[in-house]
């Protein structure tokens, strides 16, 4: 886990609400449908604060994609063999409950950051969304 540092020197999010619903936004896509709601403080760019907050909203999403795609053949296959021995009915709630604490434990503290308008970035994220977006900047002001 790394801290972030904010861009702009001036830019308090501690002032800012509408930055702070922003960066919780980014977060927010895992508990609706899965929508990429990163995208929305992506495209505005307004603030540092949520931009950062969306970078790391775009990786959580990224991480709960390749996620899904990994975990959902291991799932049906467990299921199906749990219909017929006692081993796969152990191992499928166990699996659930993993994968469900691996998507929402860095949604929900990535919210809470946000929220309390810490730049640092959620627990168990590894930096790939600051690194592989860091092309993404703020609109130079006029």
């Amino acid at each position: 886990m790394s801290d972030l540092v904010v861009p702009s020197e001036e830019f308090d999010p501690s002032e800012d609400q509408n930055a702070k619903l922003l960066a919780a936004l980014a977060y927010a896509g895992p508990f609706l449908s899965g929508l990429p709601l990163f995208l929305i403080p992506m495209i505005m760019k307004n603030d540092p604060f949520s931009l950062q907050h969306s970078k790391h909203g775009a990786e959580i999403f990224a991480m709960n994609l390749i996620l899904g795609v990994l975990v959902i053949p291991v799932f049906i296959v467990l299921f199906i063999g749990s219909l017929f021995c006692a081993i796969g009915f152990i191992l499928v709630p166990v699996i659930v409950l993993v994968v469900l604490a691996l998507v929402f434990t860095p949604t929900i503290h990535g919210i809470i950051l946000a929220f309390q308008g810490q730049n640092r970035a959620p627990i168990l994220t590894f930096g790939l969304g600051e690194k592989y977006l860091a092309g993404v900047q703020m609109d130079p002001k006029p």
